[in-house]
């Protein structure tokens, strides 16, 4: 059965993987970073709302879009659109493994946050997050990270099995079978990948992930560093992992234009994101040189 929040009846849960490095900004700050990428109230990873739903409009007709977004600043009538985007949450990030290459990294944070999304959208998705791992991340230390079975042979190396992730984190591998379950949840290429660590190491982890680029502008005659166009950008790595929700309420166009219900709505949505366009969207700045290209997926009951 659907939740139905105020005026929002339908909902999608919407996972996002990274397939380009991505640049979701702020602007220009004083700092380390000219142009870093916009953060939560966490100081972690985020894909701001407006910019999920400035990038979204792109990609329907106007008519759809009216229905689904609202109408324009300069339009006479003035009504709000039937799509209500959540901002997108990190769910994982990808780390530097010292055996295996890399791995997929979440915590318990970020674990129950997607939690709470599921329940918002009312997807129950069987073994997502049991009673058995909620028990062993609580029990999990700081020098400690949860693995699969299959990603402990992959990822740890000694005599005393241990895993090294990002050159500085050096971790014990904790067997936990259900992790496995999660990965294939969250379609994940390869689920051995996904481990879980400790809360505390999360935040300098993701630092040592993100990265960060130095830039230069060219003078075009000259082919010279053009005077002060030298500043540095922050980007999220490839396979990088967020969550949101699409919630529909019915459309709010006139009357006489058109009316739709929440489900055609969703209908819409999903047909034209997930269908036509396989769910393949360009968020962020650079685009013209490679940067935001991320898949969305939608996760069903």
């Amino acid at each position: 059965m659907e939740l139905k929040i105020g005026t929002y009846e339908q909902h999608s849960l919407i996972l996002m993987r990274v397939l380009s490095p991505l640049h979701i900004g702020i602007g220009r700050v004083v700092g380390v970073v000219d142009l870093p990428i916009a953060r939560d109230g966490l100081n972690l990873p985020m894909v701001p709302a407006s910019s999920l739903k400035g990038a979204l409009r792109g990609c329907f007709n106007e008519e759809n879009a009216k229905i689904i977004f609202g109408s324009s600043p300069m339009e006479v009538e003035q009504y709000a659109g039937a799509l209500a985007v959540l901002d997108g949450h990190l769910l994982a990030i990808p780390a530097r493994s010292l055996r295996g290459i890399w791995a997929i990294v979440t915590s318990s944070l970020l674990l129950k946050r997607f939690k709470r999304l599921t329940d918002i959208a009312s997807v129950k998705v069987e073994g997502l997050i049991n009673e058995d791992l909620l028990k062993k991340m609580e029990q999990l230390k700081r020098e400690q990270i949860l693995v699969s079975p299959i990603g402990r042979g992959g990822l740890s190396f000694g005599e005393k099995p241990t895993i090294i992730l990002n050159e500085e984190f050096k971790l014990e591998p904790i067997e936990c079978k259900e992790l496995e379950q999660v990965a294939n949840q969250l379609f994940l290429e390869d689920p051995w990948r996904l481990v879980v660590v400790h809360d505390d190491i999360l935040r300098p982890l993701i630092e040592r992930s993100i990265f960060r680029r130095a830039r230069i502008r060219l003078v075009r005659d000259t082919k010279t560093v053009e005077p002060g166009a030298l500043w540095t950008e922050e980007e999220l790595p490839i396979e990088t992992l967020f969550a949101t929700c699409f919630m529909y309420s019915r459309a709010r166009i006139s009357k006489q234009e058109r009316e739709s219900s929440a489900d055609k709505i969703k209908s819409i949505v999903e047909d034209e994101l997930f269908n036509k366009r396989k769910g393949y969207v360009v968020f962020g700045g650079h685009e013209t040189i490679g940067r935001g290209l991320m898949e969305m997926r939608v996760m069903r009951c």
